[in-house]
C-alpha cells in the first residue's frame, strides 16, 4: 500500500524533532520545532497517472520544490523552496515527490532519485550531504541576536560567525550587521578551540 495514501494533511518532521516549514517570505522553506504550527502543514495532492506520486502544497498555495538553486557554493545538494502551481503545465517534476517507506519512517524522493534533506558543516568547514542539518527560524535583526540564538540552539558558547567567499570560497568572520529587508545569505558557524579559528584570517 502505499505511502499517503489516505493522507489529506501531513506534517514532515526530521529525527532532529523538527518540521518542515513554509516560511512567510512564500518562497524558502525551513525547519521548526512547532509542529503545530500551520506553515508546518502540507496538503497532500496526488498526482494524476502517477501512482505513489505526490505534490505538497503549503498554505500558500505553493508547492514543496526540489529546485536547481545550489544549497552552497561548490555543493551537490540543491535547495527546497515554495513554487508556484504548475498552471498550464501538464507537469512539473520539481514539484513531484515519491514518499519511500523506510523502517517506521518516510524518506520522500524527488523523480530524479534524489531525497529531501539538508546540510550542515563539519569542522574542517566541509559539508557532509549525507547528514541533516539543525534549522530553525530567526527573526531578529542584528548579529548580537543571532548569536545568543545560535548558542542557544547548539548548546555552544565559543562560537565565531562566518560567512564564506563566493569567490574564493574561504570562511571570513562575520563583523558587520546582518542584511537589510530579510536578504538571504549563508552562515557557517565555527567554534573558537577549531581547526578552523586556528586558520581564520581576521584583518
Amino acid at each position: 500500500m502505499e505511502l499517503f495514501a489516505r493522507a489529506q494533511v501531513v506534517r514532515l518532521k526530521s529525527h532532529h524533532d523538527k518540521f518542515l516549514y513554509a516560511d512567510e517570505d512564500e518562497v524558502h522553506v525551513t525547519q521548526d520545532r512547532n509542529g503545530a504550527a500551520t506553515n508546518a502543514r502540507w496538503t497532500v495532492e496526488r498526482v494524476p497517472h502517477s501512482p505513489g506520486v505526490v505534490r505538497l502544497r503549503s498554505r500558500y498555495g505553493r508547492y514543496l520544490s526540489a529546485s536547481n538553486e545550489p544549497f552552497l557554493l561548490g555543493m551537490t545538494g540543491r535547495k527546497v523552496l515554495q513554487a508556484p502551481p504548475p498552471g498550464g503545465r501538464a507537469t512539473d517534476s520539481s514539484l513531484e515527490w515519491e514518499p519511500v517507506k523506510d523502517g517506521f519512517q518516510a524518506k520522500l524522493k524527488t523523480r530524479y532519485g534524489h531525497y529531501l534533506r539538508a546540510n550542515r558543516c563539519d569542522d574542517k568547514g566541509d559539508v557532509d550531504e549525507d547528514d541533516e542539518t539543525r534549522s530553525f527560524t530567526f527573526n531578529g535583526s542584528n548579529l548580537e541576536e543571532l548569536t545568543h540564538k545560535l548558542q542557544e540552539e547548539t548548546g555552544l558558547h565559543d562560537i565565531i560567525i562566518c560567512t564564506r567567499s563566493p569567490i574564493t570560497g574561504k570562511l571570513a568572520p562575520l563583523r558587520l550587521q546582518l542584511p537589510p529587508n530579510n536578504a538571504a545569505m549563508h552562515i557557517v558557524l565555527v567554534q573558537e578551540s577549531s581547526k578552523v579559528d586556528n586558520e581564520l584570517l581576521i584583518k
